[in-house]
């Protein structure tokens, strides 16, 4: 049973993810707004583990509608991803609360180890002309561990095509992940090469096996339901993951960093994105301090790619008129983010704004000079 301070804290989750979503789904915004004031759901909720989104419910729902569409027939009505015209969202909740206290057991199961694994994979477009920058700092191909790295896709940023418009396309021409970013600003992407990588990991609380269509269905059950061409980019990103003998690590990074920090060779590059959020302030300074030491005996680099949790309210609007005038909507579904650089040398941190970006790779505006 939730505590009351442990009830605020869902309450407080799922409002924030209502907003979150409010464009992108209004379905699983509806949702969300809807939770933070069921008890019983909060309730329920509180099997969550530690740092996860109380959203990790309405996943878990999709999950399970997925797995078996005719044992909810009155949920699958509101889902775009199982039926071709769902009712209204704002109606979908008396429906979602029955289906999830009638699951009870499983799906406090499901919640209290599962995490929000997404993987967009639309976002290597903003994350490309990052690590190249920070590829153009070292004369060696670079190791790349991904920190929260769910199915790696990320990793295999190398493996894709991508097409920058009048700056040009590169990458992997046969790949089946094709992807198109806008660049908007006046600052000069670094998108004319693909970085070289020598070796690549990745770290997760629980990692994803592409090879096991249950973990496949759960990577889709993260997704909107309204978001069918995503779908359908993740299955094509999935099955470039599942041909490559990638390296994945489960367990707690900062428990798992020190040695990999040592073990690894060549020039390291450490990859986040959209993590942060669900790490404590104590966990972030531990990792700060983990990469510091480590600088004392190697270079390391920090690229991340994260939403701010708090913008200016001139900085939103100056993005907005980018965006305008590159005939980009205001409505359209987008997770407008910073990408950051960080350099840890001989025990000091720098960091510095590469460019703002979208989560789902549809534009960048590249703000950093020449590395």
């Amino acid at each position: 049973m939730a505590t009351s301070s442990e009830r605020e804290m869902l309450r407080n989750s799922f409002l924030k993810e209502s907003t979150y979503f409010r464009v992108s789904s209004p379905l699983f915004s509806a949702l969300a707004r809807r939770s933070a004031d069921d008890e019983d759901i909060l309730s329920l909720c509180s099997a969550n583990r530690p740092g996860q989104s109380a959203i990790l419910l309405v996943f878990v729902a999709h999950f399970l509608l997925l797995k078996s569409p005719a044992s909810a027939p009155q949920l699958r009505q509101y889902f775009r991803s199982v039926t071709p015209t769902p009712l209204p969202a704002e109606e979908a909740f008396p429906a979602f609360r029955e289906f999830c206290l009638d699951r009870r057991s499983e799906v406090r199961d499901l919640i209290s180890w599962r995490t929000v694994n997404t993987n967009l994979v639309e976002k290597a477009s903003c994350l490309l002309p990052a690590l190249q920058h920070v590829n153009r700092m070292s004369d060696e191909p670079m190791t790349l561990l991904e920190i929260c790295c769910s199915a790696g896709l990320n990793l295999l940023f190398d493996q894709y095509h991508y097409d920058y418009g009048a700056a040009g396309a590169l990458g992997v021409d046969g790949s089946p992940v094709q992807l198109n970013c806008k660049l908007v600003g006046s600052g000069r992407a670094p998108v004319e090469t693909v970085p070289h990588v020598a070796h690549r990991v990745g770290v997760d609380l629980v990692t994803i096996d592409p090879s096991d269509p249950g973990e496949r269905l759960w990577m889709e059950a993260v997704l909107c339901p309204e978001w069918a061409t995503e779908r359908a980019r993740l299955e094509a990103a999935l099955s470039v993951r599942n041909a490559y003998p990638l390296q994945t690590l489960q367990g707690d990074a900062l428990e798992l960093l020190p040695s990999l920090l040592e073990e690894l060779p060549g020039s390291l590059c450490i990859l986040q994105s959209y993590c942060m959020g669900h790490w404590s302030e104590v966990a972030k300074s531990d990792l700060e301090a983990v990469l510091l030491r480590a600088s004392r005996h190697r270079d390391i680099h920090r690229v991340g790619i994260e939403m701010p949790e708090q913008e200016p309210p001139q900085t939103a609007r100056a993005r907005l008129q980018k965006l305008a005038s590159a005939g980009i909507p205001i409505l359209q579904k987008s997770f407008a983010s910073r990408i950051e650089h960080t350099a840890y040398i001989n025990g000091k941190s720098s960091n510095r704004l590469l460019a703002q970006g979208d989560g789902f790779g549809v534009w960048l505006d590249w703000q950093a000079s020449p590395a």
